[in-house]
């Protein structure tokens, strides 16, 4: 189901910031709502920003998140072409389909593929350095089936067919740049789809371009194989620098027979990053 908005969001447990901004900006703060300690609200935790708007959904296919990823991208306004620079307003997204079968599985994808090769101010970043994109059928094994067997009956595709990992983590961070440029950026909001979230523990942190905590929210769960998950979240102006997501409990290099819930992600939905 999608969320009404909400004002709902900040947790104030201790966490990293993203890499790649952090020397630039120093320890992240922590937002906090005038003298309130920690607090948890529902699937969210507060947030010093009351105007957000929350979009997310869940369900055993993609047709049960699709009216949260439309209500998302109707927010963020009309969807850009991949091209240098920043139209100023409207949306990028990523579904990872276009990604050459050279930088696919079993291969790895650069962290700068979509601010470079195909330009659309997202950058990468997680603790190993290591992404990869799922190969096409025909070509290699479908929905990470390279890293452990059985992920593909598992996973399912929002747009089929490629999905998303980082390897050796459960996190990535990604910085918003005006795109095909080093420029820092910053944007609307940000959102993405997840596959196979079984259990509370998934999340996607948003920060502004000061390092501070502007929200942290929680993937919906789904229990089962298969099944899709949405999480949106749209700010009033463009005040998001960077989103750090936590996908999962053990890499998708390790089968649910090894560890407890392993996720993986398909569409990236934000807005068109300004400088």
């Amino acid at each position: 189901m999608t969320s009404p908005p909400s004002s709902q969001g900040v947790r104030h447990a201790p966490i990293h910031p993203p890499r790649c901004r952090r020397r630039r900006r120093g320890t992240r703060r922590h937002a906090r709502l005038g003298g309130l300690g920690p607090a948890r609200l529902g699937g969210h935790r507060r947030v010093r920003r009351p105007a957000l708007k929350v979009q997310q959904a869940a369900g055993t296919s993609a047709a049960a998140i699709q009216s949260a990823v439309d209500a998302f991208r109707a927010e963020l306004g009309d969807l850009n072409p991949n091209e240098p620079g920043s139209f100023g307003s409207g949306r990028r997204e990523i579904n990872w389909d276009g990604v050459p079968d050279a930088l696919a599985a079993p291969n790895l994808l650069p962290a700068d593929f979509f601010n470079v090769n195909s330009p659309r101010g997202a950058v990468l970043s997680t603790r190993t350095g290591r992404f990869q994109v799922s190969a096409n059928a025909g070509i290699g094994p479908i929905e990470f089936d390279n890293l452990a067997a059985g992920n593909s009956a598992q996973f399912a595709a929002f747009s089929p067919q490629r999905l998303f990992t980082q390897l050796g983590s459960t996190t990535t961070e990604v910085d918003f740049f005006v795109p095909g440029s080093t420029t820092p950026a910053t944007t609307h909001g940000f959102g993405a789809v997840f596959t196979d979230v079984d259990r509370p523990g998934s999340t996607i942190e948003y920060y502004d371009i000061d390092g501070q905590l502007l929200g942290a929210f929680d993937i919906p769960v789904s229990p089962g194989r298969q099944t899709l998950s949405f999480l949106g979240v749209s700010f009033p102006s463009a005040v998001l620098a960077s989103v750090r997501i936590t996908s999962g409990k053990v890499s998708p290099q390790l089968s649910e027979r090894a560890g407890p819930d392993t996720v993986a992600m398909d569409d990236f939905v934000y807005g068109e990053p300004i400088a």
